[in-house]
Formats: C-alpha cells, structure tokens, sequence
C-alpha cells in the first residue's frame, strides 16, 4: 500500500524507523501503531483504507490488514473484491463494498456495513454451522474476541469515520451558494493546525484567506471523527487543553450576523462554547453556545449601545445527537434556531462591533487578552460545518440548510435490499 492522504498521522515509528509518513510513500508489510491523526492507504487494486488514531494495524499483503485495535473505514471496488480485515474476533472479507471495523481486546470486533456485504467468519469455539454469517448494507454485528459469537448491535454510520473529505457535498454547496464570510467544513489538514476557511473558494477542495489555527496541548486532543457532512473536530470539555481561532476575521457591521453550524455534544459543561467573540470579563460581538449551568441552547450579542442582549432555548440542549443549531440578527431582533425550527426571539437594538476583540474562538472561549483559552467554555463533543455570515438569514434559509442533510441521510440511511438481520440467519 502506499500513504494516498495523511493529517496530523504520528507512528512510534516511521515507515523505516525513523522516516515521517507523508503522501506517495510506500509502506511495506509490517506492524504500525498510529498514536495520533488519520492516514488514508490505498493499493494497486483500488482498494482504500482510512485508519483513524489510536490504532494497532499490520499490513500483512495486497489483499490483507490486520487490526489488533482502533478503527478503519475500507472502500474495496470490485477489482479489489475479496479484501480482508484480521481481527481476534475473526475475518471480515469483502464481496464488493464499504465497511468499517472497531476492534478491541475487551469488547470484541464490531463491524459496520455501509454499502454492500460483507462475508464473516467468527474465531473461537462458535459451531461450525454457524461459521461464517453475511452483513448486507445497514446492519452491523459484534464479535466476541474469546468465543467468536456474534451479536447483532445497532447500526450506526457515524461510528467510524469513513473518509478525509466531504467532497461535493450538498450541504456545503447550499452554504457556498448563500456567501458566507468565514466556513470551515472540519477536513483535515496535512500539518492538523489549521482550518481552512472555504468561504469564497472557486473549489471545495481549494482555501479562502481567514485560516483558524489550532493551537494549546501538541494539538494531540484534537481529533477528526465522522461528522454530520464530511468529518468534524471531536473536542472534550474541560480537561481539553486545546484551542481553535480565527485571528482577524471580518466581524459584521451592518447590523446583519448569522452563525450556522452542526454540532454533538457528550456532555454540557458550563458556558461551553461553540462559536464566540467575547472575551473573558469583555463583551465581544456575538456568541453562540450553551447558558451557564443549564446547558440550554443560547445566543447573545452586543448592542450599539454596548448591552448584552440574549436569546435562550426553553430546554437543554439534547446529547449524543446531532444537532444544527443557528443564530440570526436582523436589526432590531435577535432569532435562534435548532433543527430548522425558531426556538427563541429577543429586541435587540442593533448590533455593536468592539474593536479589541478581532478573533472568532471555535469551540471554546477566550481570555480578554486572546491569547489563550479561559478555563471553562470548552465543547465536549463535536463540531462540524461551521459557517459565519456578515448577513442575516432568513427562517426559510435556515430551514433549507437544515433539510440540505437531513433529507439527504433519511435517503441514504435506508437499509439495502434484506433489511436488518439477525447475526447467522443470512448464511
């Protein structure tokens, strides 16, 4: 295999012992540890692995990987059909199809079928008639690692991440097309330091001028994970030492400002933050996130008389769920929405632009100075597909941006032709 796309990737050692991975280099059988970021592998055949850290993996041939431990995501075309995945829970081989795979001494091997099928022979004392079961696109099952049984789970498309880039996605074509200021789409960058802001770029694939650095702890607490679209920045709370910023950005000044974003949060620390222009004792020009203790969804700006103005979901903010969420200000009011939907309104008179406070902080808050992180109003989960506007969205054009990715995974989410299936009833 050779290393196709790399971001952030960290070996204990490299590809000879010493040699830092990076994109066309070859890598010969043997053992890995990834400790930190994403690789992407791709063979002759067409077939493509994307390993995401931590993980424990050996390149065993053209046809084999072995995974002790983490998780991957493998495209295998037809050319490539018959690909293979060792784990101590078993064999995963492909008959032509996208799969991941979570392996893990204590919990077993998990795998998950995107498109396709895939053929599994359980290890262990499982009987022989009940060797080898077939997954088909939707389902998913659990192998255990000492006994071999399998165990049907629920399938989930989001538990492993399945590729470095969204591509030409619809719903970063519906942000492009309505001219954002700043977005940055949470895809890995090769350094891992940096967001590229995608707002005015003739391509997805290509960058606009307002970079977000990632800065605090060697960046090792950041990790890409699968996103709402694409991938998305995973951060974790208050013990996260990491920060992300937008030194400079074009803050509004029209009395027009909308913050649109995807997120999933684990836990609600408190003020944890998603998008914020504010300093620590200082009131910035906006910011978006979660309300004290409470955790509800919450929106507050200044005003250009210099008041704080917010508005406030009536419940807490929902876990282990996506969620898209937005702020509006038009002139004289204040608009927040969650899943598409108007959840709060304020007056407000205007909106007010501080000048000391020039950065857009991601997923945190910061000091007065900007130089670093306050110690509480970290996010603890997951932001994906963060887009700033020097304009105000309407309730349709909230509303549409919403459906751009719902109605898209209702589609996409439909099991293939068999349903799900218990383990070993589709033989």
């Amino acid at each position: 295999a050779r290393v196709a796309k790399v971001a952030a990737a960290d070996f204990t050692h490299g590809i000879d012992g010493h040699t830092p991975v990076a994109e066309g280099v070859p890598m010969p059988a043997g053992r890995y540890n990834l400790l930190a970021g994403l690789i992407e592998l791709e063979y002759a055949s067409g077939a493509r692995l994307v390993i995401q850290a931590p993980a424990d993996f050996q390149l065993v041939d053209d046809q084999t990987v072995g995974l002790s431990s983490g998780r991957l995501a493998a495209h295998v075309p037809e050319p490539a059909a018959g690909f293979v995945v060792e784990t101590a829970g078993g064999r995963i081989i492909d008959l032509g199809t996208a799969f991941g795979v979570e392996a893990d001494e204590s919990n077993g091997t998990a795998i998950y079928v995107f498109d396709g099928e895939v053929s599994v022979e359980p290890a262990g004392r499982v009987p022989q008639d009940e060797k080898r079961l077939t997954l088909v696109g939707g389902t998913a099952t659990r192998i255990d690692s000492v006994t071999g049984t399998p165990a049907g789970i629920a399938f989930d498309d989001q538990k492993i991440l399945r590729s470095f880039s969204n591509g030409q996605s619809r719903y970063s074509a519906g942000v492009r097309a309505l001219g954002p200021t700043l977005y940055y789409e949470m895809e890995p960058t090769p350094s891992g330091s940096i967001l590229y802001d995608t707002s005015s770029a003739p391509q997805p694939s290509q960058h606009a001028g307002h970079t977000a650095w990632i800065a605090g702890d060697a960046n090792r607490s950041v990790l890409w994970c699968a996103g709402k679209v694409g991938t998305a920045i995973e951060m974790h709370g208050p013990r996260d030492g990491t920060w992300i910023a937008a030194p400079d950005y074009p803050r509004a000044e029209q009395d027009a400002l909308s913050i649109v974003a995807w997120v999933y949060a684990e836990t609600r620390p408190m003020w944890a933050s998603i998008a914020k222009n504010w300093g620590e004792s200082t009131c910035g020009q906006a910011h978006l996130g979660l309300r004290g203790y409470g955790g509800e969804l919450a929106a507050h700006i200044t005003d250009r008389n210099g008041q704080e103005v917010a508005a406030v979901d009536t419940a807490p903010l929902p876990l282990h769920s996506w969620q898209h969420v937005a702020m509006v200000v038009e002139g004289d009011e204040l608009r927040l929405y969650r899943n598409g939907e108007r959840v709060a309104s304020t007056a407000t008179d205007g909106l007010g632009v501080n000048p000391s406070l020039r950065k857009l902080a991601i997923g945190c808050k910061l000091n007065d100075e900007e130089s670093g992180p306050v110690p509480f109003g970290q996010w603890d989960g997951r932001l994906d597909e963060l887009a700033v506007f020097n304009k105000a969205l309407s309730d349709a054009q909230v509303l549409s941006l919403y459906r751009l990715v719902a109605d898209e995974q209702r589609v996409s989410m439909k099991p293939s032709a068999g349903g799900q299936q218990p383990p070993g009833n589709r033989q």
